[in-house]
């Protein structure tokens, strides 16, 4: 899943098969996917991205942080979660894949201001509760884009 079989620090930014770690002391896994790691030698906590992430379906997810989550090479699906408030994507700039972060009835809060790329399709529509929108660093869009039925959006900003 992570690692290379060496101990030692550096690498990250790498495959999750290129860093070396050193007296992992716990691991977690996180809501969509991804695991934590705290090494105690090393003094750290690391996040260990998937290619894809998919949180969908699940009434007990209110809030959803991955602000160090700068790249995904699959897709990102945030979707279906009736009580999701908050989608915290903050540093996000590219996802290889596809975007879905829709029907999400509760959703008032979804942060993708680092946005620059998306290979895939990117749908944010039907999402009630979501306010506003800033998609203006987007550049690329490889599919459909779709932002529609969001009843109680005031501002949805675009390049």
């Amino acid at each position: 899943f992570a690692g290379m079989g060496a101990t030692g620090v550096g690498d990250d930014g790498a495959s999750a098969l290129a860093p070396r770690f050193d007296h992992i002391g716990g691991l977690s896994l996180v809501a969509g996917g991804g695991l934590v790691d705290a090494e105690s030698y090393n003094a750290r906590l690391r996040y260990i991205a998937p290619d894809s992430i998919d949180l969908s379906g699940d009434a007990s997810q209110t809030e959803f942080h991955l602000p160090w989550v700068n790249e995904l090479t699959g897709d990102l699906t945030v979707a279906g979660n009736p009580n999701l408030t908050v989608i915290d994507m903050s540093s996000l700039t590219t996802v290889a894949g596809s975007l879905d972060a829709s029907d999400n009835a509760s959703l008032n809060s979804l942060d993708l201001g680092a946005l620059t790329t998306v290979g895939g399709s990117l749908d944010a529509s039907n999402n009630a509760s979501m306010g506003s929108l800033d998609l203006t660093l987007l550049t690329t869009v490889g599919g459909g884009l779709f932002i529609s039925v969001n009843i109680s959006a005031t501002v949805v900003a675009l390049k």
